[in-house]
């Protein structure tokens, strides 16, 4: 019969594995606290490069002149007087129409009932609309026929083919013809909130896009008017 030997001692004592989990823990909470002052260092960061100041600014957008509130221009160098740009990002507050205006709580003094919308403006010939696109890769994307969806808009399902995931087409037709409608693609991710993005055609160069919460789908007609008149006034007269 062979003999039975025990193990040696290994020496290890219970508190150094409760010192090194204490180790960890705090080592987990400071690299937690760095991630959330580097965010909130981000936010203000951002604050300051925006300005609360409306001064009408004028641009050069493609071989356009184009006039927009400062306000409306998070981007410090698209709001230099005669600037040369191909694109342009502005944000706007929907329904009042108005820009950032300063730093007062977290949402500037953005009431409840306002909404931040981002608005793109594009010197380009070749991007097209989303009606543009509808007789072309929309309908062939899309599954099954149009249902009468939010604010009376047609809606087209487009999650059925590849490509086109958690997207639905919003559209109007008034029997004057697509092309002349409202029309907006919408994605729905199961963990952010819906949003929507519409653009119009001012011009044969020039495209303007917005992107809103699906929440103003409702509003669309009040909506889009108000869009179209700001694009409008932005441009000379």
């Amino acid at each position: 019969m062979m003999p039975v030997t025990l193990p040696k001692a290994t020496g290890y004592r219970p508190f150094h594995s409760a010192l090194i989990l204490t180790l960890l823990v705090l080592l987990t909470l400071a690299y937690i606290a760095k991630m959330i002052g580097g965010w909130i260092e981000q936010a203000a960061t951002q604050a300051e490069l925006r300005t609360a100041e409306a001064r009408l600014v004028t641009l050069w957008l493609g071989d356009r002149k184009v006039t927009v509130p400062m306000n409306m221009l998070p981007k410090p160098e698209q709001r230099k007087e005669g600037s040369f740009h191909e694109r342009l990002t502005l944000e706007v507050n929907w329904p009042s129409m108005t820009g950032y205006a300063g730093t007062s709580g977290n949402r500037g003094n953005r009431t409840a009932a306002e909404m931040p919308i981002t608005v793109e403006l594009m010197a380009s010939r070749k991007v097209e609309t989303v009606m543009e696109r509808m007789d072309t890769m929309l309908r062939r994307l899309a599954a099954g026929k149009p249902q009468v969806g939010q604010g009376g808009l047609y809606m087209l399902d487009m999650s059925g083919k590849a490509g086109a995931s958690e997207d639905v087409l919003f559209y109007e037709d008034d029997g004057t013809g697509l092309e002349t409608g409202f029309a907006a693609r919408c994605r729905l991710p199961k963990d952010a909130p819906a949003s929507c993005l519409r653009d119009m055609r001012l011009a044969p160069d020039l495209v303007a896009s917005y992107r809103f919460d699906m929440k103003l789908l409702s509003s669309w007609g009040r909506l889009d008017r108000q869009m179209g008149a700001l694009f409008e006034s932005f441009l000379p007269h």
